[in-house]
Parts: C-alpha cells; structure tokens; sequence
C-alpha cells in the first residue's frame, strides 16, 4: 500500500494532462501546436504532463477567438463620465437660453383689476352719453 500514492500521483498528473489538452482549443494552446503536446505528453508521461500545465496550457484570459472581450470603460451611459458630461453641458445651455430669452422679453405691466361697477339704480351721466 505505501506504493500505491508513488504511482497514483504521476498517473492522475498524466490523465489530468492529456483531459485538458484533449478539451482546449486549438487556437488557445501555447508554445507548441496541440497534436505535438498530446504526443509529448503520450510518450514523455510525467515531464510531459508538467511541461503542458507549465507552458503549453491556454493562459487563463484566452488569446483565442472566444476570448471574453473584457471592456475597459464603462458598463453603461449613467457610468460614463463623459455621457453624464454631456448631459451636464446640454441642461447649463438650455437653462442659459431660456434664461437669455426671458430677460430679452419686454416687461410688460400687469393690467390694472377691472372691478365689477356697481350700480345704484340711478343713471349716470357717464352711462347716459354712452346710450
């Protein structure tokens, strides 16, 4: 039994190997073209295997044509700095132009109340001229 771990472990490194370079991408591996690493690893088992996880496995970002493109700025417009920005300068210049053509109006004087006239039954003489 104290031999079993000796053989088990070289033997686990090997499968675990030759499963990741069998599964990865062509594009993706490094170093040396895919079918050359699963012969290396083939006939070289255990210096093989560790040379495929040390430099012949794909990087951990992918290099491939399915790497995630990961974007650098911002997820959407409220997280921009320069959208919000321009938003910013758009409202400053509507308020300011609304602002010009306000003051551009003239000032023109409320009207004075019209009260009701009342009227004691009697005629006027300003009221008979005007019948």
């Amino acid at each position: 039994m104290g031999a079993f771990p000796l053989y088990a472990v070289p033997t686990v490194i090997v499968l675990y190997a030759l499963i990741d370079a069998l599964q990865s991408r062509r594009d993706d591996v490094r170093t040396l073209p895919k079918s050359l690493w699963l012969i290396v690893i083939l006939v070289v088992p255990v210096l093989g295997a560790l040379a495929w996880l040390y430099a012949g496995r794909p990087s951990p970002g992918g290099t491939g044509a399915d790497a995630v493109d990961i974007r650098r700025g911002p997820a959407a417009p409220d997280d921009d700095p320069a959208f919000l920005r321009t938003i910013d300068d758009a409202t400053w210049s509507q308020r300011m132009r609304l602002r010009r053509e306000r003051d551009a109006r003239p000032a023109v004087p409320p009207e004075p109340e019209r009260l009701p006239r009342v009227t004691d039954g009697t005629a006027d003489s300003t009221d008979s001229a005007d019948h």
